[in-house]
């Protein structure tokens, strides 16, 4: 089975959504590694999920949003910068007259200079280089001694709680800053979910997980769903 699989890949990005089952509120659990990806609906949102797919003692990294989930089991992380200005942004809105605004413009900056950075393909010395000046610009973002409540409460419960988890996409070739590539994946599900209003049976449930989990594989190795599909039924 695929979560055999990547439970030896050295990193994974993960997501997940809700997803109908008889009724019952259930939850689609979407990972992608370099090579594979792997789906299952389970009627759990706990850390129990991610036990059963990599063991419990995953020595690889996780690229994920701040959900509570993914604290303290994997070996690293890099946690995703979306997610964070995303929710800047939505405060910023919402409070436009307080310096909120400065924070999010803040980090959007340093995101899009780290992602032109990336671009260049640099060394893993211009790398670790880079990195320490990165690390220097977003403390000073969070030592800023007058931020407006709105701003404190993003800097505590997200910048100082995943301190190290921010960075890591700099010193680490092959990762992402975000975690758009596990977005992009879990989006073509939730068309379904819509179409579908999720499944009646568990059974149906987990039918429909191993058959994109082989679908959503075969397409992230550059191969065509339909034709492999072709080839697993006739042989």
């Amino acid at each position: 089975m695929q979560h055999c699989k990547i439970k030896d890949q050295d990193y994974a990005y993960s997501d997940e959504t809700s997803w109908p089952v008889n009724g019952e509120q259930w939850y689609l659990w979407l990972l992608v590694t370099t090579k594979f990806v792997f789906i299952t609906i389970q009627n759990s949102r706990a850390r129990k999920v991610l036990i059963e797919i990599f063991g419990e003692d995953y020595r690889g990294g996780i690229i994920s949003d701040c959900f509570r989930v993914y604290d303290d089991f994997a070996k690293w992380y890099q946690k995703c910068w979306v997610h964070l200005m995303r929710k800047a942004k939505f405060e910023a809105e919402k409070f436009p007259r307080k310096n909120i605004i400065k924070l999010y413009e803040q980090l959007k900056n340093l995101y899009e200079e780290m992602k032109d950075f990336l671009k260049e393909n640099p060394s893993k010395e211009k790398r670790i280089e880079k990195k320490k000046e990165f690390e220097k610009k977003l403390n000073e973002i969070i030592n800023y001694k007058h931020w407006c409540k709105e701003a404190q409460s993003i800097v505590d419960n997200w910048l100082i709680k995943y301190r190290n988890h921010w960075l890591t996409a700099i010193e680490f070739e092959g990762i992402d800053l975000n975690n758009n590539l596990c977005e992009r994946k879990i989006r073509g599900s939730i068309g379904w979910r819509k179409m579908l209003g999720g499944h009646r049976t568990r059974e149906g449930a987990k039918q429909y997980a191993i058959i994109q989990t082989h679908r959503q594989t075969w397409k992230h190795q550059g191969k065509y769903p339909y034709n492999e599909l072709l080839n697993v039924l006739r042989n």
